[in-house]
């Protein structure tokens, strides 16, 4: 199913169930709680070690370039974070 290294999401990951997961994550410390290599925006842009994600519910990091990936956008109210997830209908478009 991946043989080109840039299909699926993930549900299951390092052991955690990702749907048990919420609230707001520092990009180093969500790398380290699950499996994943990468943090990038919407436009591709790798997001910075210390910047505050807010994760909501519905948490499925992609498969791109073989790396487990986190697609998040700017958010709107910086005040507790600088990003959040990308909503569901967009994951689904790019990973179907």
């Amino acid at each position: 199913m991946r043989k080109g290294g840039n299909d699926g999401r993930n549900i299951w990951l390092k052991g955690k169930e990702l749907r048990e997961l919420e609230g707001v994550y520092e990009t180093k410390e969500l790398k380290e709680i699950i499996n994943i290599q990468a943090v990038k925006s919407v436009d591709g842009d790798i997001i910075n070690e210390s910047d505050r994600i807010e994760i909501g519910n519905w948490l499925r990091p992609v498969i791109k370039n073989n790396e487990n990936t986190v697609i998040v956008e700017q958010s709107k109210n910086s005040e507790d974070y600088e990003w959040k997830l990308v909503s569901k209908d967009y994951i689904k478009s790019i990973s179907d």
